[in-house]
């Protein structure tokens, strides 16, 4: 689905893509979520290199999304979290996006896109 930004700066056409889809990705997002898990890896058909690959843009770019859907929780919901909050990685995301309005999603990086996207960030997963 394509729409037209109505922001009077900006008038670019976007794409909307579903959320079991990733930007950019060849593997659906929850091949990806199953990859990175810690606790329980999942085997995929992808190459090693390319696990390794998500893994490590995952830990380089969760520590900025937490901080974004925290300063939107703080900001567009009014929720407050602890931010002495030991619980780290996938479990952690997942614990901030159940403090946001329920919205279905296929997985947690969709979810997590979404409530970026919705709230002005460019940053996803």
């Amino acid at each position: 689905m394509q729409v037209l930004c109505t922001n009077r700066d900006c008038k670019k056409t976007h794409v909307i893509i579903p959320d079991f889809l990733n930007p950019y990705k060849r593997y659906v997002g929850a091949e990806i979520e199953a990859a990175i898990e810690p606790e329980n890896p999942v085997v995929t058909n992808a190459e090693e290199s390319t696990i390794q690959r998500w893994k490590r843009q995952f830990s380089q770019r969760l520590p900025h999304i937490l901080n974004i859907l925290i300063r939107l929780l703080v900001t567009e919901y009014a929720n407050m979290m602890s931010l002495l909050d030991s619980s780290s990685g996938l479990h952690r995301l997942r614990r901030i996006l159940n403090l946001f309005p329920d919205r279905t999603a296929a997985t947690t990086f969709g979810r997590a896109n979404a409530e970026l996207f919705g709230g002005g960030s460019i940053l996803y997963f």
